[in-house]
């Protein structure tokens, strides 16, 4: 799988806003990441936060800000898509 990071302007970066903002949609006051390519600071902060709130199969995640393989298996990619 892709590793993105702070800086990243990847269509990947899209998918990644996409699949966060899912998963925060039940967070009362969650305000949505804007869709644009672009991991910058607001992307970032959300990636840490939701790594650091991560309680699911794949284990504890460190909130680095790093979407590496343990992140896209957590966010529930289970199969690299290439486009």
């Amino acid at each position: 799988m892709i590793t993105l990071r702070p800086g990243s302007r990847d269509p990947m970066v899209e998918y990644l806003q996409r699949m966060l903002n899912q998963a925060f949609t039940a967070t009362p006051g969650a305000m949505p990441l804007d869709e644009d390519c672009d991991f910058g600071p607001r992307t970032e902060a959300a990636l840490r936060r939701f790594r650091q709130g991560y309680p699911g199969p794949v284990g504890r995640l460190a909130a680095d800000g790093v979407a590496g393989d343990a992140t896209w298996r957590a966010l529930g990619l289970q199969t690299e898509i290439s486009h």
